[in-house]
């Protein structure tokens, strides 16, 4: 899904701001501005347009709750686009441009089952998240992966891996100061009571290797 437009007709600060994102195939948009110049309230009133304006929100200081109105439109990976409009309440909250209410199934298919909260974790992560997240790790003693592992979308934590039951035992050892490896029998190997299989195939036990048949040119014949 790409977000072509974000219409901030009524919410928070805005008035009739419309936000132009089409442009570019797979490009990226920054928003930029000093505080308090509304890039929060933008961020949030996208949450508010895909999932809803929360019955207690306190975007509503300019305008009231009945009149707060979030516009957008999307596109589909297959090319199909959705415009839409928002509005504040309990039911029938989607509504089409010219105000009739749409099934809240037709934008369903422009989330392909993203939750609100994996939006807000994985696209969406505003201040209070960060700060949020921030403390979560502190609390973790440091173990960043498995904090941040915690908003993927399937709501999963990473747990630590468990260690193997048992340790991995090494065919051949060492020799001392060489890259190569020995041709002497480990001690877990003597232990089971088998040969290595290439002290068993130089001791003649094992398969001989067959002696190549080709012979050498005489020197001087043509």
């Amino acid at each position: 899904m790409k977000i072509l437009e974000l219409d901030l007709r009524a919410f928070g600060p805005f008035t009739d701001v419309r936000l132009d994102l089409a442009e570019g195939h797979e490009g990226m948009h920054i928003l930029y501005g000093p505080n308090e110049a509304g890039k929060s309230s933008a961020l949030r009133a996208l949450k508010c347009l895909l999932y809803g304006i929360p019955k207690n929100s306190a975007d509503n200081f300019i305008h009231e709750n009945k009149a707060l109105r979030i516009g957008g439109r999307l596109r589909n990976a297959d090319g199909s686009e959705f415009a839409f409009l928002r509005r504040k309440g309990n039911k029938d909250t989607i509504l089409s441009p010219d105000g009739k209410p749409i099934d809240e199934r037709d934008l369903d298919r422009f989330l392909h089952g993203v939750t609100e909260e994996s939006f807000g974790f994985l696209f969406g992560i505003d201040h209070e998240a960060l700060v949020r997240g921030g403390r979560n790790i502190l609390a973790g003693k440091g173990e960043t992966g498995q904090s941040l592992f915690a908003a993927a979308p399937a709501g999963r934590t990473c747990a630590p891996c468990s260690k193997p039951s048992r340790p991995m035992r090494k065919p051949f050892s060492r020799t001392r100061g060489s890259s190569r490896p020995s041709t002497r029998p480990s001690a877990a190997t003597r232990n089971s009571g088998r040969e290595s299989p290439i002290s068993r195939n130089r001791a003649g036990n094992g398969p001989k290797r067959r002696k190549s048949s080709a012979r050498r040119w005489p020197s001087g014949t043509a």
